[in-house]
């Protein structure tokens, strides 16, 4: 397939039919969530939001909200998608 080349054949083939399909399955891939204390120590290391929720009892709304902003959550964690050990 070229780029640009999406004519309705390409559409229905069963390679376009096999990549909207792996898509799909795909489409709940976790992120890592680090967990670091203020000083931005780590913590720990979970798999998912869903994993981080049921060990600290914190919603997975919250966790992916502190997450994004990068605020401290209740003077206690930082939480995020990336391990601050490895940024510069």
């Amino acid at each position: 397939i070229e780029p640009g080349d999406w004519s309705s054949d390409v559409c229905s083939s069963d390679l376009y039919k096999n990549l909207i399909q792996t898509i799909i399955e795909c489409k709940n891939i976790r992120k890592a969530i680090y967990v670091f204390d203020p000083d931005s120590i780590l913590l720990a290391k979970y798999d998912g939001v869903l994993e981080a929720q049921k060990a600290l009892n914190i919603s997975h709304d919250t966790i992916k909200n502190y997450c994004k902003t990068g605020k401290v959550y209740n003077n206690r964690f930082i939480f995020s998608y990336h391990n601050l050990d490895l940024i510069d």
